[in-house]
C-alpha cells in the first residue's frame, strides 16, 4: 500500500501490484489531524479489503475508488 498525495499516481502502469491511496486531505490542517485520518483510512481498508488498486482519500475521512475511464 502506498500512500501519497502526489496526483501523478492517478496513471497507474498496467500490472501494478501496489494499492495506492491518493490523500486529498488538506496540508492547511494540523499534522496530528491529517495523520488521524490516515491512519483511521488505512485501519478501514486493510479491515474491508475493497477491490481495486486505486483509491482517493477524501478530506472528510471517506476512501472512495477510483474508477478507469
Amino acid at each position: 500500500m502506498f500512500l501519497t498525495q502526489d496526483t501523478e499516481f492517478e496513471d497507474l502502469a498496467a500490472g501494478t501490484r501496489a494499492t495506492v491511496i491518493i490523500s486529498r486531505v488538506p496540508q492547511h490542517l494540523r499534522i496530528a489531524d491529517r495523520v488521524e485520518l490516515w491512519a483511521n483510512a488505512i485501519d478501514a481498508f486493510v479491515a474491508q479489503a475493497p477491490p481495486g488498486k486505486l483509491f482517493e482519500l477524501l478530506p472528510d475521512g471517506s476512501l472512495v475508488a477510483i474508477t478507469e475511464p
